[in-house]
């Protein structure tokens, strides 16, 4: 159930978040940017697999012939420039894609920053759970509302502690008992997310599974009760 539903005119960075989400070339390079890691990681896995192939079928046609296109060939260097570069900019075309690869109306994007009107949704919050994520020991909250949805919604500044060496608990995310959503009132894109009301306390319950693919997007109700979600997003 919703406390309370209201239509006001998006702040600034609210207005900036929805940016990412139109097909303009520079919310693309915005997207990058906070890729980092991810099209770092993704770069080099693609490069070592495309390699590992090339020397697979080097090695089947030096078996057959006397030609050698694997790693004695004079065009070795080029070979892998071409493999980085050719991975890097497939991974910079996913990476960038954004609201288009995520289904989201780029239409209704563009009435929204035309219109710039959201609609805040405002939620009681029961209980709170927290999952940490294996690589950096970020939390993924995990929130009960009082008619018993949940909400995921992930701590990006709990990441920031922890790559900085500090414990992922210095974080400065504090869920709380009532949850503001703000979203673009043509495209539903989520553009904010605020915490108000008493300090809810809370416990990280183990770590997230390894099989990313399976973990909940931020900012989304989930369609599993509260009592599976240890079973279902738990290591």
């Amino acid at each position: 159930m919703i406390d309370q539903i209201q239509v006001r005119e998006m702040t600034e960075e609210e207005l900036q978040t929805l940016l990412r989400y139109s097909p303009t070339f520079k919310s693309r390079l915005s997207r990058l940017w906070e890729a980092g890691d991810d099209l770092i990681l993704g770069t080099g896995s693609l490069s070592l697999v495309i390699a590992a192939v090339w020397f697979l079928l080097a090695w089947v046609v030096r078996l057959s012939t006397d030609l050698d296109i694997g790693w004695g060939s004079q065009h070795r260097e080029t070979a892998l420039i071409v493999i980085t570069i050719g991975s890097f900019v497939t991974f910079a075309f996913i990476l960038s894609g954004g609201g288009a690869l995520s289904g989201v109306d780029q239409q209704a994007v563009s009435q929204d920053l035309e219109g710039r009107l959201a609609t805040v949704s405002e939620y009681k919050i029961t209980e709170v759970a927290a999952l940490e994520e294996p690589e950096h020991g970020a939390y993924f909250f995990f929130l009960r509302t009082s008619d018993d949805r949940v909400y995921a919604t992930f701590d990006f500044g709990s990441k920031e502690v922890a790559i900085a060496g500090a414990n992922s608990s210095q974080s400065q995310f504090v869920p709380k008992s009532r949850l503001l959503l703000s979203r673009a009132k043509k495209s539903g894109v989520l553009v904010g997310e605020e915490f108000r009301g008493e300090a809810l306390a809370f416990e990280v319950v183990g770590l997230m599974t390894s099989e990313t693919e399976h973990w909940p997007q931020t900012g989304e109700f989930l369609d599993i009760p509260w009592m599976k979600i240890e079973r279902t997003f738990r290591a």
